[in-house]
């Protein structure tokens, strides 16, 4: 995927948005996990569980909402950047729910630290 939107308003298998680019996925339910797989740019929003992240994503902070072409989808969320494998630079963007990832929460922690690093 190079641009667009695909929104999804249930659930989806195991890795959505392989070697995506651009554009992006809404995921209005569940994710069984591994979403953006080499990704090397574009947006992906999780409202729902997500089995896990990959571990080649790095948390880069909580963001209150995320705009999906033009619609503001009220969070918060997990920002993850990556997928490092595709893209050293990171471009892509992997938004996950807090409130329903409660296991996720550990995460949390790599942000107080990242934030009393600098």
């Amino acid at each position: 995927m190079n641009g667009g939107l695909i929104a999804i308003d249930g659930s989806c298998k195991a890795m959505p948005g392989v070697k995506m680019s651009g554009g992006s996925i809404l995921i209005r339910g569940d994710c069984e996990g591994k979403a953006g797989a080499r990704m090397t740019g574009g947006k992906i929003v999780v409202c729902g569980r997500v089995g896990e992240v990959l571990p080649t994503f790095y948390i880069d902070g909580i963001a209150s909402s995320v705009k999906v072409k033009g619609e503001k989808i009220k969070g918060p969320f997990y920002l993850f950047l990556g997928d490092v494998l595709g893209d050293i630079e990171c471009r892509g963007r992997l938004y996950v729910s807090v409130k329903n990832n409660p296991d996720f929460k550990v995460f949390e922690s790599l942000l107080e630290t990242m934030s009393d690093d600098c």
